[in-house]
């Protein structure tokens, strides 16, 4: 499985838990606040994305979150970050 699709794979998973459709094929460059469509299911996306990776969620994610991709890579930075921490 490419990085690509590891990334497409982990958005569909967020986007489900969030409660938001998923769009087949999952688009990486979409903004997620068009995404979302909504503030409440933008939040439930945010909140979904913490879960992910245990909590942990910045005030300032919107800032750095823009596309849906920019989400999975914080995801992604999030987690590796967790595991380095573990003994």
């Amino acid at each position: 499985m490419s990085d690509v699709d590891r990334r497409r794979a982990l958005a569909a998973d967020v986007l489900d838990a969030a409660g938001v459709e998923v769009p087949h094929p999952v688009d990486l460059d979409l903004p997620i606040a068009t995404l979302a469509g909504s503030e409440v299911r933008l939040l439930r996306l945010l909140c979904a994305a913490d879960d992910a990776v245990d909590g942990g969620f910045p005030t300032d994610l919107l800032e750095v979150v823009v596309t849906l991709d920019d989400l999975v890579q914080w995801i992604a930075v999030r987690r590796a970050h967790r595991s380095a921490d573990r003994p």
